[in-house]
């Protein structure tokens, strides 16, 4: 699709400055992380699938989402004083909160986030221009997405791996939201990681039980003996 790079707003100008080297983080890279991308083993596609086929996946983090989904974000500017004040509905800041794109609501986008991040760790907004030169934000799959280490600017750009092939992103074009991982430095961690284990059990025992109750509680097995049986 069609980017557009640039200054992005200044609405969030930490996540999306380059960062200075981290040489200790630079020391660990290898050099096929600079062309395939960071990562990518923490972000699985099946956490994915976790979402549409467990009961308490799929409840704890609706409940999650919705929640953040609700309260309207307001954008403020701290005064020389340090008050805060909210710049108002006519900001461009504002605007592109309350309506983040053509086809997005706030709330839309809140909850993309909030899923993603609960599910793989990492949340990926995209940023560009429409025809008209407003600026939109679309969330992108974590899975998809790889991030290109540099050890002179800490992270060289990001490459969704889409269906059709990859697409490379600029560093001001992405806003990563992520959780810390003590493991890998370019990746997120996923709260279903630790409780993947634990999930697939309650999955297993659910499904032991159904099968049960389909073959009208009678054990899936036969005794064969050539001797006379007694009760």
């Amino acid at each position: 699709g069609r980017r557009t790079t640039g200054p992005v707003l200044a609405m969030m100008p930490a996540q999306v400055q380059q960062q200075r080297a981290n040489r200790a983080a630079a020391s660990d890279q290898g050099w096929f992380q600079g062309i395939s991308g960071a990562g990518g083993g923490w972000a699985r596609p099946e956490y994915g699938e976790y979402y549409a086929t467990s009961v308490s996946v799929y409840s704890a983090i609706k409940v999650r989402s919705e929640a953040l989904s609700r309260p309207r974000l307001v954008v403020s500017r701290q005064t020389p004083q340090g008050v805060n004040l909210p710049v108002g509905p006519g900001h461009p800041a504002q605007q592109l909160l309350d309506q983040v794109n053509r086809w997005y609501t706030h709330g839309d986008l809140w909850r993309a986030t909030e899923i993603y991040l609960k599910l793989w760790g990492s949340a990926f907004w995209f940023l560009e221009k429409d025809e008209t030169g407003r600026w939109e934000i679309w969330p992108l799959r974590p899975d998809r997405m790889r991030v290109l280490p540099d050890p002179a600017s800490y992270i060289r750009g990001f490459v969704y791996q889409g269906l059709n092939g990859p697409v490379a992103y600029t560093p001001d074009e992405i806003i990563w939201l992520r959780y810390f991982n003590p493991l890998e430095e370019y990746a997120g961690l996923s709260p279903l990681a630790p409780a993947r284990e634990a999930v697939d059990m309650g999955k297993d025992g659910l499904r032991f039980n159904r099968n049960f109750l389909r073959n009208s509680a009678r054990p899936d097995f036969v005794v064969l003996t050539y001797e006379t049986m007694t009760d």
